[in-house]
């Protein structure tokens, strides 16, 4: 599905347009991003069928609610989104990806979660959220624990069957975010 319209302090959260799977393309195909992303470096070329292709599912499924994330200014940095979304446990996963290194390490990326936490716990009443993020990510370590994330669990992998590093299982509930939320005063439904 496509997100409505949210718009924080330092970027807006939008639908996705044709010419944001461009940009796309360029963020998977870097080996920093990708790793940062995805765990690995690209082993095939992600290209225009791949973006469109991850749209059309992102925006047809009716478990995932994405967005397009801006800065204030109308630059296009990234991608947010819900997936998951399971209405019987009212829980759902988040994915974020700022693609545009620079922008990194800069708190775009802790307002568009802080956009997607309130709307998640206030307007769709989930009780939880979990991601996933490789252990040498850092920096959306400290990003997600600043927005009240906290570690659940690390997953590992056996070295012998897989290269890809350990991820740490990180997750929100609605009581963890109410006490962050005076962090997070933003404004629905406004078009940037």
């Amino acid at each position: 599905m496509v997100g409505v319209n949210l718009i924080g302090n330092e970027v807006c959260l939008r639908a996705l347009r044709d010419d944001d799977l461009h940009r796309r393309i360029v963020w998977m195909n870097d080996c920093e991003t990708s790793m940062l992303f995805t765990g690995t470096t690209p082993f095939m070329e992600y290209n225009i069928d791949n973006a469109i292709n991850w749209r059309n599912n992102a925006e047809s499924d009716p478990n995932v609610i994405i967005w397009a994330i801006d800065t204030i200014l109308g630059t296009h940095i990234g991608d947010i989104s819900l997936h998951s979304i399971d209405t019987h446990t009212n829980t759902a996963k988040l994915a974020v990806l700022i693609g545009d290194k620079n922008y990194w390490n800069k708190g775009y990326g802790t307002d568009a979660i802080k956009l997607v936490l309130s709307y998640s716990f206030d307007i769709l009443k989930l009780h939880s959220i979990k991601l996933k993020v490789f252990e040498y990510n850092v920096r959306a370590i400290r990003c997600y624990e600043k927005c009240g994330f906290k570690a659940a669990d690390t997953l590992s992998y056996n070295t012998f069957a897989s290269n890809r590093p350990n991820e740490i299982i990180m997750t929100i509930t609605k009581n963890d975010y109410l006490l962050v939320k005076h962090n997070a005063d933003f404004i629905y439904n406004r078009t940037p």
